[in-house]
């Protein structure tokens, strides 16, 4: 009865081109992996569903690889950084407003810029995930797809100790899956 005139503004994007779009082709791949993953443990890793988690994990490692030289090469590492305060009062406050402050509808502490993109907390999670748990599950996973590429490795552990490989992909994808709830949960 009354139309709401709604008036366009100019959009602008925090996060740059390149890493949408590999934060996009990351998210499908890691729901891939889940998924394949999961269905892999029942019907072994010759199955389409365990060559589809190995090509899956091949699109990961290569992403992550990109994303990491990107990382460096633009010096958009820094956004992961944390400062001193944010280690004394920012990561406290953060959670604060995760646990009561966001049900309670307050302001949010921390407001999103090009510039500071992350909060402390989302720093802290950031920065495990992408240069801790990423790479032990995508170098651990590139040991179990080809142990022969690995070979040096394999042999300083031992072939009988790859069963130990297997149990670190397996708390790491665990990890993952974990970090992905909160992730979807927060977003």
């Amino acid at each position: 009865r009354f139309p709401v005139k709604l008036e366009k503004e100019k959009s602008v994007f925090i996060y740059k081109f390149v890493i949408r779009v590999g934060h996009w082709i990351n998210a499908f791949s890691v729901i891939a992996l889940i998924v394949s993953g999961f269905v892999m443990h029942f019907v072994g890793p010759t199955h389409f569903w365990g060559q589809m988690h190995n090509g899956a994990g091949i699109v990961f490692v290569i992403c992550w690889i990109l994303f990491f030289g990107y990382e460096v090469a633009s010096f958009d590492y820094k956004q992961f950084l944390i400062d001193d305060w944010e280690l004394r009062e920012g990561i406290f406050k953060q959670v604060l407003f995760y646990a009561i402050g966001i049900f309670k509808q307050e302001e949010h502490p921390y407001h999103m810029e090009v510039t500071a993109r992350l909060n402390p907390l989302q720093k802290l999670a950031y920065f495990g995930v992408m240069f801790f748990l990423v790479p032990l599950v995508g170098f651990t996973g590139m040991m179990l797809i080809s142990p022969d590429l690995m070979s040096p490795i394999v042999n300083f552990i031992g072939l009988e100790n790859m069963k130990y490989v297997f149990i670190f992909h397996l708390c790491g994808a665990f990890g993952m899956v974990a970090y992905l709830f909160g992730h979807i949960y927060l977003g």
